[in-house]
């Protein structure tokens, strides 16, 4: 699992719970036969990438956190039970894990180019792409966030050297962890904020304006509360890699595959968690007003 989509799935299922086929276009049958097998390839790649990052296997356990999630907010929602019940059971339906990973594949597969996925795939072969994977794969998951909380307490009377401080500040500024990090995050929450609104009797669903006014104090909410906990995690992950390994991690992230693969990742899940919001929360409307 590569640290950006280890990150953006544990944001994603922690803020809530860290994702449209496209056709090729159609000009002529000929045309359309090359770009079907080529498009065939480049999904097949792609989701060999998913497999490989760690990406499938974190959303294949987020529908049973974020139930447990949603179901805890009955009360404080101030819905009936009936009302709540929908609105939780319409939320499971749309982010089902492979409708996430399909729409997911499916963005990123549209590029041109796809130089940094053969790339990707090739550095996450070597000794060291093998070997950060697993040590992310280590950290993964609710028990090891436990451990993680346990083994952040002794850095009080251990802190870590200025200069692992200095190496992990730049694996997070080159993979982007941080910042994306937070887009899933607040993505996933306002899933959440819009299903509530919409499961309210007003007539309309928010429009744009409304959604964007409301994202912005979400993202501010979250940003300094999910900083410190990123950066205990990049620390606690990598606590058993060199600085000498970590220092290559970091420049595959500032080449041109790696910054390709940061970018249009965290694009296409934000696109996945964006579109199905509003596609739920347009079904629990209609309900609604019933």
């Amino acid at each position: 699992m590569t640290i950006r989509s280890a990150f953006t799935a544990l944001a994603a299922i922690s803020a809530l719970i860290t994702v449209t086929i496209a056709l090729p276009a159609l000009f002529g049958v000929q045309a359309w036969a090359a770009g079907q097998e080529a498009d065939d390839g480049n999904s097949e790649r792609i989701r060999q990438l998913m497999r490989i990052n760690g990406f499938e296997y974190q959303i294949s356990k987020a529908p049973q956190t974020l139930a447990l999630q949603l179901r805890s907010q009955q009360e404080r929602s101030g819905l009936n039970q009936d009302v709540h019940a929908y609105m939780v059971e319409v939320i499971l339906a749309a982010f089902n894990p492979a409708g996430i990973l399909n729409r997911v594949v499916a963005t990123l597969a549209e590029g041109e180019d796809q130089s940094w996925l053969r790339a990707t795939l090739a550095f996450l072969a070597t000794p060291l792409g093998l070997k950060m994977t697993q040590l992310e794969k280590d950290a993964s998951g609710a028990e090891s966030y436990r451990a993680m909380v346990g083994w952040g307490q002794g850095l009080k009377d251990t802190p870590p050297p200025k200069s692992r401080v200095q190496l992990i500040h730049q694996l997070n500024s080159a993979a982007q962890v941080f910042e994306s990090s937070l887009d899933a995050a607040v993505n996933m929450s306002m899933t959440l904020v819009l299903a509530l609104e919409a499961a309210k009797p007003a007539k309309h669903l928010w429009d744009e304006k409304q959604y964007r006014e409301a994202k912005a104090k979400v993202r501010e909410a979250l940003r300094e509360r999910m900083r410190n906990v990123v950066f205990l995690r990049l620390l606690y992950t990598y606590r058993q890699a060199g600085d000498g390994e970590i220092k290559r991690y970091i420049l595959f992230y500032q080449g041109q595959a790696g910054k390709k693969y940061v970018t249009l990742m965290n694009a296409a899940v934000g696109k996945a968690i964006i579109a199905l919001t509003w596609q739920a929360a347009k079904k629990i409307k209609v309900k609604s007003r019933l």
